[in-house]
C-alpha cells in the first residue's frame, strides 16, 4: 500500500516536470499566431476614419539575430510600399524589412527582417510602416504611417 503512494507522487511529480518543461514552448506556439493591433487614422489630418494595423509574427517571443517574420494588414485597398524597425530605448540604426509579398486588393503584406542584439536586457524596437492607397498617384496625400511597438529580452 505504501509503495503505491510513493508511486502515484513520483508520477505527478514527473507530470508536473514534463508540463514545467514544456511550458514555454507551448505558450510560444499559441501566442505566435495571436495578431496584435495598434490604430491608424487612415484620412489625416481630420482622423475621421480610423483602422487597425494588424500584426503577426511568425515567433513568440522574437529573439535577436534570427529570421523574423510578420504579417501585416491594414485596410482593403492599401499597398505597403515600406518597413523598417527602430530602437527606441537604443539606437541602433534603421532595419529595413523586406517586403516579400503584397496583397493590395485585401490590404495586407508579408515582410522579413532581422534584429541586432545589444548589452541591453530589455530592447524596445519600434516597426514603422508607410502605406499608399493603391489608386492614388504616388505624390497624392493618400499615403498613412502606422507604427507598432514591441519587445525583445536577452538572458
Amino acid at each position: 500500500m505504501r509503495f503505491n503512494n510513493y508511486l502515484a507522487i513520483a508520477l505527478l511529480v514527473l507530470l508536473l516536470s514534463v508540463v514545467a518543461l514544456f511550458k514555454a514552448d507551448i505558450a510560444s506556439l499559441s501566442s505566435a499566431s495571436d495578431q496584435l493591433a495598434s490604430p491608424v487614422c487612415i484620412n489625416p489630418p481630420n482622423c475621421s476614419e480610423q483602422a487597425q494595423l494588424l500584426v503577426r509574427f511568425s515567433m513568440s517571443p522574437l529573439r535577436t539575430e534570427e529570421e523574423i517574420y510578420v504579417d501585416l494588414s491594414l485596410v482593403r485597398g492599401w499597398e505597403l510600399k515600406k518597413v523598417w524597425i527602430e530602437g527606441v530605448n537604443m539606437f541602433m540604426g534603421k532595419n529595413t524589412a523586406i517586403i516579400e509579398s503584397r496583397q493590395v486588393e485585401d490590404g495586407q503584406a508579408r515582410a522579413v527582417f532581422f534584429l541586432g542584439s545589444c548589452q541591453t536586457p530589455t530592447m524596445h524596437w519600434r516597426l514603422k510602416t508607410e502605406w499608399q492607397k493603391s489608386n492614388a498617384v504616388p505624390t497624392s496625400s493618400h499615403s498613412v504611417s502606422a507604427h507598432f511597438d514591441f519587445y525583445t529580452e536577452t538572458n
